[in-house]
């Protein structure tokens, strides 16, 4: 067996949990499809849940690590690297290395070699080992509808259609390629043989799709353009930085977050608990087969989604 769970022993943690109870990784192999946007925005969630404590994110991205650098002064903030290197390819193993309730992982693009090599090497994807590690793996994976984007999405479920531990939700991007609210297209099954494949396979699979909200691009701009220039962290933006924003900006954008919020909340399931008169919200589950179940009629006529955030 690897050596992996050896690794992810930690004996300085104290947490009372022996495995991960939900290990998120965010990907979607294609490039510019919103990962990072996605990622950052769950990691908001978590802290306007006052939710911290329960997690722990990696930033997989070597060269553009963007959603690191937005939350760097966090502590639950961290690097992972993936390689084909053998020397190295335990590194990655750092993903288990922290026994939290939630791990996430945001994955760049074209990792999917490196990323399926750590996971062969490691067994990350094996029953022995996820038994030990984690209790179950969520894939978010995040496309913009574009023709590579769903083949890739395609060839996904086909790759793990035999892991009931691992659990694919389809996240469509509204600002990206184009499409803004209208995935219509891709019901389409009669033009191409993907879109064949991607309708057969979500009904089959009973896959959950969700709509990431769109954020109008010259406020994406300007909100970017505040991250990058100033300086500000994006927790601080969601929390007390909305006042570098104009009135008209601010409240665009105090609806976008309102928009995540109710995406996130079909999903995410908290406690809250009262200790020595301090209120401790702990996480309870992601709620996918209550969303699975939300689709069922809409995905047995072969309809994706019904409604966008």
């Amino acid at each position: 067996m690897s050596n992996l769970k050896q690794n992810s022993a930690n004996p300085s943690s104290t947490s009372i949990q022996e495995i991960i109870k939900n290990l998120i990784i965010i990907g979607g192999e294609k490039g510019g499809v919103g990962k990072s946007f996605l990622t950052r925005y769950l990691l908001s969630f978590f802290i306007r849940e006052s939710a911290e404590s329960e997690i722990t994110c990696y930033d997989a991205d070597p060269s553009v690590d963007d959603v690191y650098q937005l939350f760097s002064d966090k502590p639950w903030m961290e690097k992972a690297f993936f390689t084909l290197d053998k020397y190295r390819v335990q590194e990655g193993s750092i993903i288990v290395s922290k026994i939290k309730p939630i791990v996430i992982v945001n994955l760049p693009s074209n990792i999917r070699k490196n990323f399926d090599n750590f996971c062969e090497q490691n067994k990350i994807f094996e029953e022995e080992l996820q038994k030990e590690t984690y209790e179950t793996c969520y894939f978010f994976f995040v496309s913009d509808g574009s023709f590579q984007s769903i083949k890739l999405f395609v060839e996904h479920l086909e790759r793990y259609k035999d892991k009931p531990f691992l659990k694919t939700v389809l996240f469509l991007n509204a600002g990206q390629n184009g499409n803004s609210y209208d995935f219509s297209y891709l019901g389409n099954k009669n033009d191409f043989d993907v879109l064949a494949n991607l309708t057969n396979k979500i009904k089959s699979y009973k896959v959950p799709v969700l709509t990431i909200p769109e954020l109008p691009p010259l406020i994406r701009f300007k909100v970017d353009a505040l991250l990058s220039e100033k300086g500000i962290k994006f927790h601080q933006l969601i929390t007390k930085g909305e006042s570098e924003l104009i009135t008209l900006e601010r409240l665009h954008f105090q609806t976008h977050l309102a928009k995540f919020d109710h995406l996130f909340e079909q999903l995410f399931e908290f406690q809250s608990t009262q200790e020595n008169n301090k209120k401790i919200i702990k996480y309870k589950a992601i709620k996918y087969d209550q969303v699975v179940k939300s689709q069922e009629s809409p995905r047995n006529q072969e309809k994706l989604f019904t409604s966008y955030a």
